[in-house]
């Protein structure tokens, strides 16, 4: 293990050049805005909203056919005939 941290005693100083401060500064400086586009922000409204209206019809038909299902199974079709010919 020494070995090899001896080796990080061989590094040598490196100088950087005068100008590579005021580069990076004009870089951050005349970077542009992460800004999301109108349009894209409009489609994944639609998307998210699409989603959710299908949700709500799915459910509102599943608990429909549901309720219809419990329904018919307490109180059987009757057929209205009060005596049997």
């Amino acid at each position: 293990m020494d070995k090899k941290l001896d080796i990080l005693k061989n590094i040598q100083e490196v100088e950087a050049p005068d100008q590579l401060y005021d580069k990076v500064l004009s870089r951050i400086q005349n970077r542009k805005p992460n800004i999301i586009s109108l349009r894209w922000a409009s489609t994944a409204v639609a998307v998210v909203m699409l989603f959710i209206a299908l949700d709500i019809y799915a459910i509102y038909h599943i608990n429909k056919d549901a309720n219809q299902d419990e329904i018919t199974a307490i109180a059987p079709v009757q057929d209205n005939q009060l005596y049997y010919e």
